[in-house]
């Protein structure tokens, strides 16, 4: 079930309803933020009862359903709820749109990647006012709206102009112009228009006031790019070389970032080199993973607390979202954040503005935002685990990182930058590999990805300790055919073979999870994450 709203003939959001109690308001503390003047701080609630919704007042200016106020009323499809400005419709479906548009730290431009066909497009849109005034606007938003309200996007104090005039808004990439029922019409190029696509050098009139519409795109198409490496993340895979690619494109602009790829394929590297390459580079990188932090206490470590907030709050403290002020926030595994918090999250990425545990005041930060996480989003929103509202907000730009077993060429290169990075650490000779160490590596399906080739290329260096070759029998790995120490079956799934092996390496270490985790090339947290995730106990 959706919640639509509009405001003035307009659609503001599509709410998907998760829970069986929303609240609407201007406070911060709601589900639906309306940041109105004619909306009540807890304006009303939205309710399950008895299978139907019911909709309670709880504002000073009313609740208004098909045109009569109401203290509490059962809503269906068909009902018209007003509140305020605005209007709400309960639907069951919406159909889903996917478009990515997001501005340009260049505030004059807006930036738009197409995951499916790869194309980057750069538009530089501005509306220049020339009469009575000349003044410059820029239209960086997906709704702009022209009127005398102050609530207008753009304000103009013109007698004939209505309070609400007209809106430019952009659709399928294309620029549309509407009039929203003025009194005295919305001209292009002296045609009296109630909708109309705007084209590069349009003139409009409202009232008093000419306007210039400007409109300039440059459309290009993603390239692989030709180098085998990009800062510190070596790849000869073509997949790669258009993240490298595209790494380069979105790092200078502000827009979140959203990085899929399983457990150890680089997701950090990643977001590292996008914050190196912006323009936030002298400023804080920091990276949390949300998974690896109790749920009691991820609150406080994002937006900080204040002194006495809670027993062991002894002094006051800045969470990681003040301590990334003008820098960016690496935000891994967002997956595992709990339904509680995600809301609080929405609010931050959407007004910028966040309230330390225990505290009574709004603090604002400007932050960029890289996002990532193993796990399937869209399938965690329709089993309610994850809130749509904040996928949309994440998935602005979205990479993916291919896993290793799909990238087989990389191994090789890889392993040698690995045994570099040893010879340069103690200052020696690197070591070499021979073919037959190498063929058991490519042959390896990789559930721990680049994480565990290092791990394991590390182990085989000190089992080479005293020769300059690391041959296969220093290679230790989980093998299909071995029954020894390292013998793991490797029939069924994916997620069955990550399974064995992890129950495999429990039962070798006794349960010990640090040296389990380690000899999987996992990170400890990742480790537990999939004990939980496989349900696997100790016998």
């Amino acid at each position: 079930m959706f919640l639509q709203i509009s405001q003035y003939n307009q659609k503001v959001i599509d709410y998907k309803i998760t829970s069986d109690s929303v609240s609407i308001g201007r406070g911060k503390n709601n589900d639906i933020i309306l940041p109105d003047s004619t909306i009540s701080r807890t304006h009303a609630l939205i309710h399950e009862q008895n299978k139907s919704w019911v909709i309670t007042d709880r504002s000073q200016n009313g609740v208004f359903v098909d045109g009569a106020p109401v203290q509490k009323c059962e809503i269906n499809r068909n009902s018209h709820i007003r509140i305020g400005s605005y209007s709400l419709t309960l639907v069951s479906d919406i159909e889903e749109e996917h478009t990515i548009v997001t501005t340009h730290r260049d505030e004059t431009q807006i930036f738009s990647f197409h995951q499916k066909s790869k194309e980057i497009t750069l538009t530089q849109t501005q509306l220049v006012q020339s009469t009575p005034i000349d003044r410059k606007y820029n239209l960086n938003l997906p709704m702009t709206t022209i009127g005398k309200d102050p609530q207008n996007q753009i304000k103009i104090v013109d007698d004939y102009i209505s309070n609400f005039h007209c809106k430019i808004e952009i659709r399928n990439e294309k620029f549309f112009i509407k009039d929203l029922s003025s009194t005295n019409g919305t001209l292009v190029n002296d045609q009296k228009i109630i909708e109309a696509e705007l084209s590069h050098q349009d003139v409009i009139k409202i009232g008093k006031a000419t306007f210039t519409f400007l409109c300039q795109k440059e459309t290009k198409k993603l390239q692989a790019q030709k180098e085998n490496n990009f800062d510190s993340i070596i790849s000869q895979n073509a997949s790669m070389k258009e993240v490298f690619s595209l790494i380069q494109v979105v790092a200078p602009t502000d827009v979140t970032v959203f990085i899929h790829g399983e457990t150890g394929t680089g997701k950090e590297l990643v977001a590292r080199a996008i914050s190196q390459h912006s323009l936030r580079t002298d400023k804080p990188f920091l990276s949390v993973n949300c998974g690896a932090i109790s749920k009691d206490l991820i609150e406080s470590e994002l937006f900080g607390h204040e002194k006495g907030a809670f027993t062991s709050a002894h002094q006051q403290r800045k969470g990681l979202f003040e301590q990334a002020h003008q820098g960016t926030l690496f935000l891994d595994e967002i997956g595992e954040l709990s339904l509680e918090l995600q809301p609080k999250l929405l609010r931050v990425l959407e007004t910028g503005d966040l309230r330390r545990v225990g505290g009574h005041q709004d603090i604002h930060v400007d932050v960029r935002i890289i996002a990532a996480t193993h796990r399937d989003l869209p399938e965690m929103v329709k089993q309610n685990r994850f809130r749509e509202d904040l996928l949309y907000r994440l998935f602005v730009i979205p990479v993916e990182i291919p896993a290793l077993r799909d990238r087989k060429e990389d191994i090789e290169p890889l392993v040698q930058h690995f045994l570099t990075l040893d010879a340069q650490k103690y200052q020696t000779t690197p070591k070499k590999i021979s073919d037959e160490a190498l063929a058991m590596l490519k042959e390896h399906t990789w559930p721990g990805n680049i994480r565990e080739l290092k791990n394991i290329v590390q182990r085989a260096i000190v089992m080479a300790h005293d020769t300059q070759e690391i041959s296969a029998k220093h290679i230790r790995i989980f093998s299909s055919n071995s029954s020894t120490e390292n013998g793991v079956t490797l029939d069924g799934t994916l997620a069955d073979m990550e399974k064995r092996a992890i129950e495999h390496a429990l039962g070798l270490h006794k349960w010990n999870k640090t040296k389990t985790a380690q000899s999987l090339g996992i990170a400890k947290s990742t480790l537990h994450l999939k004990i939980q995730q496989y349900g696997i106990e100790q016998d």
